[in-house]
C-alpha cells in the first residue's frame, strides 16, 4: 500500500495518504483498511452521507470547497 507519511510529533499525530482507487482490486488491503478503520486505528473524517440521488448537490459543496471531510455518497 503507498502511502505518504506527514507528522507533527511535537502534538503526537501522524497523517498517512492512502489513495484507495489504487488498490481497487486488492481485496485484502482494502479490508484490513476497513478493519483498521472499524477499530479506530484509522480515523475517518466523514462531513455527510447522502443518498445517490443527492450527488449533484455533493458535487456542488465539494466544489465551493467548503466541506470538511467526506462526503459519502449511498446507493
Amino acid at each position: 500500500m503507498q502511502a505518504v507519511g506527514f507528522s507533527d510529533a511535537e502534538r503526537g499525530i501522524s497523517v498517512s495518504l492512502v489513495l484507495v482507487f489504487r488498490h481497487l482490486h486488492e481485496g485484502g488491503t482494502l479490508a484490513r483498511l476497513a478493519e483498521l478503520a472499524d477499530n479506530g486505528v484509522l480515523s475517518l473524517r466523514v462531513a455527510d452521507v447522502l443518498p445517490a440521488a443527492r450527488a449533484a448537490e455533493a458535487h456542488r459543496r465539494f466544489e465551493a470547497h467548503g466541506v470538511r471531510g467526506r462526503l459519502v455518497l449511498t446507493f
